[in-house]
């Protein structure tokens, strides 16, 4: 287990209005695994033939896809998100709970698991 295995969990602050998209994402693993299943069945059935769409469902119904996914949400939040905002509002942004260190370990993190569902394609 490393350090980013909890970071979909947790409970943040009540946002004041217009605020809720300046704090960090709050998700977990069976969400973004929901919504990626959503997207597959939504696609329409002519769209791609069967052997693209098995394909589709087994790489975007992996948890693998879904860390990978819920990481680099994350890295654009610290990268561009906060980095803009810092100071502003009430939550998060004003706490400075972020550093390099960290940047550079959620970056290692994504390249991970991009390594693992790059595997489940093959």
């Amino acid at each position: 287990r490393n350090g980013f295995d909890g970071l979909f969990a947790g409970q943040a602050p009540a946002p004041a209005p217009g605020e809720e998209l300046l704090d960090p994402p709050q998700c977990d693993y069976k969400d973004i695994e929901g919504t990626l299943t959503t997207f597959v069945e939504a696609i329409p059935r002519g769209a791609y033939d069967d052997h693209e769409r098995a394909t589709l469902e087994k790489v975007l119904g992996t948890q693998a896809s879904a860390r990978l996914i819920g990481l680099s949400v994350h890295l654009v939040y610290w990268s561009v998100i906060y980095p803009a905002f810092r100071g502003s509002g009430s939550g998060y942004l004003r706490h400075g709970a972020h550093d390099e260190e960290n940047h550079d370990q959620l970056y290692a993190e994504c390249l991970a698991a991009f390594g693992h569902v790059k595997t489940d394609l093959v």
